[in-house]
């Protein structure tokens, strides 16, 4: 008995889970070697957001991710997009604070943009999380994710006053409390700076102290009670909201989807950056990258992304990237064998796509383009076996837009990447 792919209906929720459901994935502060503006020390990629860090000063710039898309995509170049811009100033901040980045992510980037070699740089390193020691006498600021989320917190050491913190705001539509929060609106929606929780350190059992926000004309302060003992370490934890956010840092578009018997759903598309959720564990949590074959539209770096959910999706078991370093590649069609292994069928570009050290039917790269066929465990940490299969030349794909190489089936988006994989009850593989 065939195990029977996802129908058509059910496999559009699927693909919205995808690329909703897991919230940013890694917050991730890259450091600026002199690719980027001198007075940038850090950026951070959020959903439709660039954060740009510099000496006292955040800067969020908010942009449209849909005319972007829209650019790229539907070369749509004659259409600006959109943005907005929001600065956060740390008023008569420590000029003399010690700005630093925590915590190295193992992947790097290189940047060989434009046809200034002073501005191209290597080994450029992303952290995350934040650090600033002493923005303020005794008091330090760090800025990470957690749980989905931004945050930043204010460590107040003895000796330092929570009231020389001052944020002041500028470029915001408006800016109000509303329910003890602070609200910022800007163009495409709002953040929101939900009422801080204040504490002292651990070693007084994180007891709670009294607060709440003070708002004047566009600075922001702390009120906070002055019951608590100043010999000890006092945390301000408020957590940003950025309200019309969700999914991937990285641009991924869904293009398959299946289940098991255990109802468990697992989904599948291309991801085009660093920052797709990944887990602990799972075979490939680094985005591998690839070639820039026709910006305009979408034919750039790209890796698969991989992912299982709970029967009722509301978490990740697994998602991974599956990829080669050379070129592109992407999945066409997933399903599962009686034994929970997730088979997937795609196209790469790539000689080093991973296909497994088993013993394979062809583990060589043989054209432009080849058809890939991998196996991975129940859990996502392990591939199993894969081969490539194919001729010299495009394999796998319904025509290809970025050689020019047009196929009567390529007509709407995504008709590239066609295709079918099942198993019969011997769990034999068959490819269409």
């Amino acid at each position: 008995m065939f195990l029977k792919r996802i129908s058509c209906n059910i496999s559009v929720v699927i693909l919205f889970i995808f690329t909703s459901i897991s919230g940013w994935g890694q917050v991730r502060f890259t450091e600026n070697k002199g690719q980027w503006d001198s007075r940038i020390l850090y950026k951070s990629s959020l959903p439709s957001t660039k954060l740009f860090i510099s000496k006292g000063e955040l800067t969020y710039l908010f942009y449209s991710g849909l005319q972007l898309d829209e650019m790229q995509h539907q070369q749509k170049f004659d259409e600006p997009v959109n943005v907005h811009v929001i600065k956060v100033k740390f008023l008569d901040a420590n000029p003399n604070a010690e700005y630093s980045a925590l915590n190295p992510y193992q992947d790097y980037a290189n940047y060989f943009l434009g046809n200034k070699p002073e501005r191209w740089k290597s080994r450029v390193m992303s952290y995350n999380k934040f650090y600033v020691k002493n923005i303020y006498d005794n008091i330090d600021f760090e800025l990470f994710e957690s749980e989905g989320q931004l945050k930043y917190n204010f460590i107040v050491h003895p000796g330092g006053d929570p009231g020389q913190i001052k944020l002041q705001y500028s470029g915001a539509d408006s800016l109000y409390m509303k329910d003890d929060n602070l609200v910022l609106k800007n163009s495409f929606g709002s953040i929101t700076e939900l009422r801080p929780l204040v504490f002292e350190g651990p070693e007084s059992g994180h007891k709670i102290i009294e607060s709440s926000y003070l708002l004047s004309d566009d600075v922001m302060s702390f009120s906070i009670s002055n019951k608590r003992n100043k010999n000890k370490v006092l945390m301000i934890d408020p957590v940003l909201v950025f309200s019309t956010f969700s999914g991937s840092y990285g641009d991924n578009f869904g293009y398959t989807a299946t289940f098991d018997t255990a109802g468990h759903g697992y989904a599948g598309g291309t991801i085009f950056d660093f920052g797709f959720p990944t887990t602990t564990g799972a075979f490939l949590v680094s985005f591998m990258g690839g070639n820039d074959e026709s910006p305009a539209i979408g034919y750039v770096a790209r890796d698969c992304g991989i992912t299982k959910y709970t029967k009722d999706g509301k978490q990740l078991l697994f998602s991974t990237y599956l990829g080669g370093s050379f070129s592109n590649e992407n999945p066409h069609s997933m399903i599962v064998d009686s034994k929970n292994n997730l088979l997937i069928m795609g196209s790469t570009k790539s000689d080093d796509f991973p296909v497994g050290s088993t013993p394979s039917y062809d583990f060589t790269h043989n054209g432009k383009s080849d058809i890939f066929v991998v196996k991975f465990s129940e859990d996502g940490t392990a591939l199993l076996g894969g081969t490539f299969m194919g001729g010299s030349n495009f394999d796998g794909l319904n025509g290809d837009r970025p050689s020019g190489t047009i196929s009567p089936l390529l007509y709407n988006y995504a008709d590239d990447f066609r295709g079918e994989i099942i198993v019969d009850e011997n769990d034999d593989i068959f490819v269409a």
